[in-house]
C-alpha cells in the first residue's frame, strides 16, 4: 500500500472517521442509521415544554407549563450501518404535558443502562387549573434535585453524570408565566404567578432549598448552563390577561443564560441562542420559545393555555472528539 493510500485510509488501515451531525427538530418518530465510518457518537435530547393551563372560558384560569428537560451522552459506541430509534418530543398543547425526547430508549429505564448509547428526557409538566407546572421531568411537588445528582423517580432525565437539566417551574397561580427550558446541565428559569403569587423557591438560583414560598417575579435560568428564562404572570387588574411564556434554548451547544421577563405578561429570554417566550395580553397567551420553553397560563377569557416549545434530538460524530456541552457542537 502506498503512503498516499495509507494516509487516506487512516491509522491502522481503517478509513478516517466520518465527521458530521444529524438533527431532528420536527416532532415525531425517526430511525437514524450510523454512517459507514462512525463508531462513536455524542447525542443530546431536549423534551417539549409543557402546555399552559386554563380554558377558553370565563374564570378558568391557568398555571404556567414547565420547561422541557435535557440530557446527553458523550462518546458512546454505535455499530456502522445499524439503525437506532429516536423521538423528538412536541411542545404540549393547552393543558397538556410536553412530549418526551429520546434516543435508543423507549422509556427512562432503558436510558439508565450505561453500556449503550441511550438517552431520555421526559416532557415538561403541564400547567392546569388546580396545580402549577412542575420541573421538566416531574409533577408539581416540592421535590427537587440538582443537575449532577442521579435522577430519582419521577424525574426520568437520564444522561451521563452531570449531563442533565430540569425545566423551570411554571407560575403556580392565575395566568402563570411559563417555565424556561432546561439548560446544558442546569435548570431553566421559573415562571411567576398572578396576583403576586409565584411557585418559586426562596432563592432565585437555589435547586436544593427545602423552604417553599411565593415569589412575585420570574427568574433567570441557573447561571452558567444556558437555559431559558422564566415568563411573567398575566394577572394585572383584569382576569382576561394571559401570561408570558418561558424561553427556549438553542441546539448548537451551551451559551449564555436566558433572562427573566422584566415586564408583566412578558416572555422569558432564550438561552444559548434559543427563542424568547411569547408575550401575553388581553385574551392573548404566550407560547413557549423553541426549543423547550413552557407555555403560559390562560387569563380565563377567550384564550386557552399557551403551547410549549418543541424539543430536539441532535447527534454529533465522531463522539470521541465532539462532545456536549461545548466541544465542537456546532456544524461541521
Amino acid at each position: 500500500m502506498s503512503g498516499i493510500q495509507q494516509i487516506l485510509m487512516g491509522s491502522g488501515g481503517k478509513p478516517p472517521a466520518d465527521v458530521g451531525q444529524d438533527e431532528y427538530t420536527t416532532p415525531g418518530s425517526y430511525t437514524w442509521t450510523a454512517p459507514a465510518n462512525t463508531e462513536t457518537i455524542s447525542v443530546m435530547v431536549l423534551s417539549g415544554g409543557g402546555g399552559g393551563g386554563g380554558y377558553a372560558q370565563v374564570g378558568r384560569y391557568g398555571k404556567g407549563g414547565a420547561g422541557g428537560g435535557s440530557a446527553w451522552r458523550n462518546d458512546f459506541t454505535v455499530v456502522p450501518g445499524q439503525s437506532y430509534s429516536l423521538v423528538c418530543g412536541a411542545g404540549g398543547s393547552s393543558h397538556s404535558q410536553g412530549g418526551h425526547s429520546w434516543f435508543n430508549a423507549a422509556n427512562h429505564n432503558d436510558a439508565s443502562d450505561g453500556s449503550h448509547a441511550r438517552c431520555y428526557a421526559s416532557g415538561g409538566m403541564l400547567g392546569d387549573t388546580t396545580t402549577g407546572g412542575g420541573y421538566g421531568s416531574t409533577t408539581y411537588t416540592q421535590n427537587f434535585h440538582t443537575s449532577g445528582q442521579t435522577p430519582t423517580t419521577p424525574h426520568h432525565v437520564n444522561g451521563d453524570a452531570g449531563s442533565k437539566g430540569t425545566g423551570g417551574e411554571g407560575g403556580n397561580w392565575h395566568s402563570g408565566g411559563g417555565g424556561g427550558s432546561a439548560g446544558y446541565g442546569g435548570r431553566g428559569g421559573h415562571g411567576s404567578g398572578g396576583n403576586g403569587q409565584g411557585g418559586i423557591y426562596n432563592d432565585r438560583d437555589c435547586e436544593t432549598c427545602s423552604t417553599y414560598q411565593t415569589w412575585s417575579y420570574p427568574t433567570a435560568a441557573a447561571s452558567g448552563y444556558g437555559g431559558g428564562g422564566g415568563g411573567a404572570h398575566g394577572q394585572s387588574g383584569n382576569y382576561q390577561n394571559g401570561g408570558g411564556a418561558g424561553g427556549g434554548i438553542g441546539r448548537y451547544g451551551r451559551g449564555g443564560a436566558g433572562a427573566a421577563a422584566n415586564v408583566v405578561r412578558g416572555g422569558g429570554g432564550g438561552g444559548s441562542g434559543g427563542a424568547s417566550g411569547g408575550s401575553g395580553g388581553m385574551n392573548v397567551v404566550g407560547n413557549g420559545g423553541d426549543f423547550g420553553g413552557g407555555g403560559a397560563g390562560s387569563g380565563g377569557g377567550s384564550a386557552g393555555g399557551g403551547t410549549g416549545g418543541k424539543g430536539f434530538v441532535r447527534i454529533l460524530y465522531p463522539g470521541n472528539v465532539r462532545q456536549w456541552p461545548t466541544t465542537r457542537t456546532g456544524i461541521e
